[in-house]
């Protein structure tokens, strides 16, 4: 994961608001033109960032993909707080949107809007193209298939493997290791084909 990001509070109106900011960023170089996704929760429910870019590979003629994730960061709320979306905006998003060349920006929850629209102005001067859209069931098989194919390159788990399913105390368990609270989400959901 070449993106690391520190945890921070805010109080507004006697009320904890929490938020962070990017303090490691490793991008490839040369990087290549990248599409963010983000889903944020606002409570109950982390702040979740992925940085991904797809890499052409030709055999005799033939073009496979592969989708490789350099980063992705994730703002977990402790109890009693509310994440803060404005700065989390200026201190996580915009340096990941510049310093990973991302021309795409999906998020798929109406409170994500204003991050949106935010961020198709504050980048229109390289196109960045910033869109509400709704995952739907084939999007999931897609990206199981190209995991299951080794197509789909993800960052390295933050705590071994065998510890993923030993959770303790959910999502408190994952604080500070994206990579792992991904793998556990994969693990554990039921596929009802709809």
């Amino acid at each position: 994961n070449t993106a690391q990001i520190e945890e921070g509070t805010k109080n507004i109106n006697n009320k904890w608001r929490q938020a962070a900011k990017l303090i490691v960023s490793a991008p490839p170089n040369p990087c290549p033109p990248c599409l963010m996704s983000i889903d944020a929760g606002l409570t109950n429910n982390s702040f979740a960032v992925t940085i991904l870019y797809l890499k052409e590979i030709k055999v005799k003629d033939v073009s496979t993909f592969t989708v490789t994730c350099p980063a992705m960061v994730e703002v977990q709320p402790k109890k009693g707080h509310m994440l803060h979306y404005p700065m989390i905006y200026k201190h996580v998003l915009k340096p990941l949107i510049q310093d990973f060349n991302v021309r795409f920006m999906f998020a798929d929850r109406w409170n994500s809007i204003t991050i949106l629209d935010m961020a198709q102005e504050d980048f229109a001067n390289v196109g960045l193209i910033a869109k509400q859209y709704s995952v739907k069931y084939n999007d999931f098989v897609t990206t199981r298939s190209y995991i299951e194919d080794g197509k789909m390159l993800l960052p390295k788990l933050e705590m071994e493997a065998s510890s993923v399913r030993r959770v303790s105390d959910y999502p408190e368990y994952f604080a500070g290791k994206p990579a792992a609270h991904l793998l556990f989400q994969m693990i554990t959901v039921r596929d009802k084909g709809k």
